[in-house]
C-alpha cells in the first residue's frame, strides 16, 4: 500500500549548495555603475532559506565613492545586489548592522553632523534617532526592537538605547565614568564598554545607566565587549598588554574565556552566533580575518580562504556572523572585509562554510514543468498550485492545474522577479520587483491566471517593501507593508494595517474564513481582520520566538523555538487551536528541527530536518512524505511540503526538493485518495474485501507496505491494527 502517489514534478528549483563542508567567498564590492574605492561589510543575517521570504539575507556595511562613504546593503550574498542607503542631504552615512526583520543601522551626517538613525528599507525610509542635545550619535547593533549605540555631549561618549524613535533614548552611561558605548545587544541585554581613566571595561547593561555591570578580568590593564545574547558576551581583554580574544560565559568578570590562538599577537571577537565566533588575529603582523566554536583549538583562519589562498590581500577581518540551521543543514555567514593589494583598496566580503548534516535517506519526484529550471510549488487549492521558477536570470511567478504541461508562468511584463505564495478562489497572491526597484523594495500583489492581469497593491504612502504572502476567499490578501502586517481586498485602497499595538515589526504569513496568521512581537498569532484582535499564540515558558505561518478550520500551524535564550534555532512544528495554550508540539521524536506550513481538516504539512512532512495532529503521527518520491529518499535532499488542500478523499500536498540526479530543487505535487482512511490499502477509495486481501498477502510476504503502525517492523500488532481499522470503516 501507499498512501501517497508523487503526481507531478511542478517545476525544477534553485541549484543547492554543495554537500561538502567547505567554505566558500562572495566578494561583495560594488563594481556598477561605477566601482568603489573601498568597501566593508559589518553585519550579517540570514532569513532561513525560503526563497519567497527573502533569500540568503542581507549584509550591511558602508561602500566609498568619489572620497565619500555611503551607507549600504547587499542581498543574498551577491556583489550586484549592492544598494546606495546614503539618505537624500547626507553627506557622508556608513551601516554598521542588520537584524531578522531586515533593518539596517548606522549614521548618516546632516550639517556636518552625525545622526544615529535606522533604515527600515531602502534610502528613503531612513529614520533619524539623533537625541535632541547630543553632538554626535551612532547606532553600532540592533534587534527586532531595540538599537544600542552612542551619543556624545562635547567630547564625551555616553552609551546608548533606542526603541526606534528619537524619544525613547536611554541614557546608559555608568555612574563615574568618563566615556562609554553600547556595541551590541540580545536576550534583554546591552553590551560595551566604558571607559574609568585612560582605559576601557567591558560590561553590560539592562536598560539603565544604574544596572552597569563591569565584566573586566582580574588583572586585566583592560578590556572590550562588542555584543552579547543576555548570557554570554564576548571581546577581548588585554593579557600581557596584548588584546586576547575571549568571552564571558556567565556575564560576570570571573567567567572570562581566552580565545586567544597560539602563534598569535593579537586577537578579537566581533560578533557570535549559533556558537561561533567571528573576529580578527594578528599573525605575522598581519590582520587575519577568523572564526572559533566555543575553544582556543577550534580557529579557523579565514584570511587563507580568500582567492588565491589570501596572498592577494594584505589583511582582512571579520565582522559580523550568522549562523543558520534550517532546511537540514547548517550554514555559516560570515561578513567583514580584506585589503587587496592593486588596487590597494578594502574590499567587502562575506564567507560562507555550508555542510548538510544527517545522512540523506530515499525519495521518488513527479515534476510539474518539463524544461530543465529551478522550480518550487509554495501553495495549493482548487486544482490550482503556485510558486515560483527560475527563468532566465529571475524567479517567476509561477501557475499549474496539476501538470507539467499547464505551467504559466506568471511574471508580469518589465517585471524582474516575481513569486506567487497564495492561491484561493482562483486568484493568486504573491509580490514583483520592477527593473527599476532596488533590492530593498518588493511589491504586493495579484493574479487571475495570467501575467498580464496582475494588479499592484502597494500605495503611493508606502515607501518600502509589501509582500503578498497568503489568499482568503472574497479576494482577501495578507502579507506585509512597511514591515506592518497587512490585509488587502484586491486593490490599494483596501489595505488594513493588522499591526498590533506596541508591536514595531509584524507579518501575516496566512489566511483562511476571515482569520489571518503571522508573527508580531516575535510570537506566533492570530488576527480577525483588525489589528485590535491580535491573539498571542506564543506557549507559556517559550522566549525564544514563535511564528504561525498557516490557518484553516479553526487550526492554526507554525513552529516555535523550544531552545532557552541564549540559544536559538530549536525550532519545533505546531499546531494550535485559537489559543496560547492549545499549543501541540508536532516536532517527530528524535528528528531535528521541523516546521509546519499549511493545514487542512486533520492534516498538517511541513518539514522536518531535510524531508517533507505530514502530521495528522501529534507528533506520533508523522509521516516521511520524501519516502514517496521516486527513488526513495537517497536520490533527493532538502524536501519541504508547503502547501495542503483536500477534496472529498482524496488530499493534495505541494511543496519541492532537490533533485541529485538533475541538479536542481523541483517543484512536487503528492496525491493520496486514502489518507483519512488507512484500512483503504489498496488506496482505490472504497474499502472493501479486495483492501483485506491485498493487506494479507503484503503481511505473509513480509512486504514493508505491511508496516501498518509504522514502527518499522512488520509483525502480529500491524495484523491486529489493520483488522481494527478495517472494522471501523472510513469517515
Amino acid at each position: 500500500m501507499s498512501l501517497f502517489r508523487l503526481a507531478s514534478v511542478l517545476m525544477v528549483g534553485a541549484l543547492a549548495s554543495t554537500a561538502s563542508a567547505q567554505w566558500t567567498v562572495v566578494n561583495l564590492h560594488p563594481t556598477s555603475p561605477i566601482t568603489a574605492t573601498e568597501a566593508q561589510a559589518f553585519g550579517v543575517w540570514h532569513t532561513g532559506g525560503f526563497p519567497q521570504f527573502g533569500g540568503t539575507g542581507r549584509q550591511a556595511g558602508y561602500a566609498v565613492f568619489g572620497g565619500v562613504r555611503h551607507a549600504c546593503q547587499w542581498m543574498d550574498g551577491e556583489s550586484g545586489s549592492w544598494e546606495d542607503l546614503n539618505p537624500a542631504g547626507s553627506a557622508q552615512s556608513e551601516a554598521y548592522g542588520t537584524d531578522p526583520i531586515h533593518m539596517v543601522g548606522g549614521y548618516a551626517v546632516f550639517g556636518g553632523v552625525a545622526h544615529a538613525g535606522i533604515w527600515p528599507g531602502g534610502a528613503p525610509s531612513w529614520t533619524d534617532l539623533h537625541p535632541p542635545s547630543a553632538s554626535v550619535s551612532v547606532v553600532y547593533g540592533l534587534n527586532a526592537s531595540q538599537q544600542v549605540g552612542a551619543a556624545w555631549f562635547g567630547t564625551d561618549s555616553h552609551a546608548s538605547l533606542w526603541s526606534y524613535t528619537p524619544g525613547s533614548w536611554v541614557d546608559l552611561h555608568p555612574a563615574g565614568a568618563d566615556s562609554s558605548v553600547a556595541n551590541g545587544l540580545g536576550g534583554g541585554q546591552q553590551t560595551g564598554s566604558a571607559w574609568f581613566g585612560a582605559f576601557p571595561h567591558a560590561g553590560t547593561w539592562n536598560g539603565s545607566a544604574g544596572s552597569w555591570v563591569d565584566l573586566n578580568p582580574a588583572g586585566a590593564p583592560w578590556s572590550e565587549a562588542f555584543g552579547g545574547d543576555g548570557v554570554q558576551q564576548w571581546g577581548y581583554a588585554s593579557t600581557g598588554f596584548a588584546d586576547h580574544a575571549g568571552r564571558w560565559t556567565t556575564g560576570t568578570a570571573a567567567s572570562w574565556m581566552d580565545l586567544h590562538p597560539a602563534g598569535a599577537s593579537h586577537s578579537r571577537i566581533y560578533a557570535m552566533a549559533g556558537g561561533y565566533q567571528a573576529g580578527r588575529a594578528t599573525v605575522g603582523g598581519v590582520s587575519h580575518a577568523c572564526i572559533w566554536n566555543g575553544t582556543t583549538a577550534s580557529w579557523v583562519d579565514l584570511h587563507s580562504h580568500l582567492p588565491a589562498g589570501g596572498v592577494l590581500y594584505t589583511s582582512s577581518e571579520a565582522r559580523g556572523i550568522w549562523s543558520d540551521t534550517s532546511g537540514g543543514r547548517t550554514t555559516i555567514y560570515v561578513s567583514g572585509w580584506a585589503h587587496l593589494q592593486s588596487p590597494s583598496r578594502d574590499e567587502a566580503i562575506l564567507w560562507n562554510w555550508d555542510a548538510v548534516f544527517g545522512s540523506p535517506q530515499n525519495a521518488n519526484y513527479s515534476t510539474l514543468y518539463p524544461a530543465t529550471v529551478s522550480s518550487y510549488a509554495y501553495g495549493i487549492e482548487g486544482g490550482q498550485q503556485v510558486g515560483q521558477a527560475n527563468v532566465g536570470y529571475g524567479n517567476h511567478a509561477s501557475l499549474w492545474t496539476g501538470t507539467p504541461a499547464s505551467y504559466v508562468d506568471l511574471n508580469p511584463p518589465g517585471t524582474l522577479t516575481s513569486v506567487a505564495n497564495g492561491v484561493q478562489g482562483g486568484r493568486q497572491a504573491g509580490t514583483t520587483r520592477t527593473v527599476t526597484d532596488p533590492p530593498s523594495v518588493s511589491r504586493a500583489g495579484w493574479w487571475s491566471g495570467t501575467a498580464g492581469s496582475f494588479v499592484g497593491l502597494q500605495s503611493p504612502a508606502q515607501y518600502g517593501a509589501s509582500s503578498a504572502l497568503g489568499e482568503d476567499a472574497g479576494g482577501i490578501q495578507v502579507g506585509t507593508a512597511d514591515q506592518h502586517a497587512s490585509l488587502w481586498t484586491s486593490t490599494p485602497a483596501s489595505h488594513v494595517d493588522l499591526n498590533p499595538a506596541g508591536s514595531f515589526i509584524s507579518r501575516a504569513f496566512g489566511a483562511s474564513g476571515g482569520y489571518q496568521v503571522g508573527q508580531a512581537f516575535g510570537h506566533a498569532g492570530l488576527w480577525h481582520g483588525t489589528g485590535a484582535s491580535w491573539v498571542d499564540l506564543n506557549p507559556a515558558g517559550f522566549t525564544a520566538g514563535s511564528v504561525a505561518y498557516g490557518v484553516q478550520g479553526g487550526h492554526q500551524v507554525g513552529f516555535v523555538d523550544v531552545a532557552t535564550p541564549p540559544s536559538f534555532g530549536q525550532d519545533h512544528a505546531s499546531l494550535w487551536s485559537g489559543t496560547a495554550a492549545s499549543w501541540v508540539d508536532l516536532n517527530p521524536s528524535g528528528g531535528g528541527g521541523s516546521f509546519a506550513y499549511a493545514v487542512s481538516g486533520n492534516h498538517q504539512v511541513g518539514s522536518s530536518a531535510i524531508y517533507a512532512s505530514l502530521w495528522s495532529g501529534t507528533a506520533s503521527s508523522w509521516v516521511n512524505l520524501s519516502n514517496f518520491l521516486p527513488g526513495g529518499v537517497s536520490n533527493w535532499d532538502l524536501a519541504q511540503a508547503r502547501g495542503i488542500w483536500t477534496s472529498g478523499h482524496t488530499t493534495y500536498v505541494v511543496g519541492f526538493a532537490y533533485n541529485k540526479s538533475t541538479g536542481r530543487n523541483e517543484a512536487l505535487m503528492w496525491v493520496s485518495n486514502c489518507l483519512d482512511c488507512p484500512a483503504d490499502f489498496n488506496c482505490d477509495g472504497a474499502l472493501n474485501s479486495q483492501d483485506f486481501f491485498n493487506f494479507l498477502n503484503a503481511f505473509f510476504a513480509n512486504d514493508p507496505s505491511a508496516d501498518f503502525n509504522h514502527d518499522g517492523a512488520v509483525n502480529s500488532q500491524d495484523f491486529f491494527d489493520f483488522l481494527n481499522a478495517f472494522f471501523a470503516g472510513c469517515p
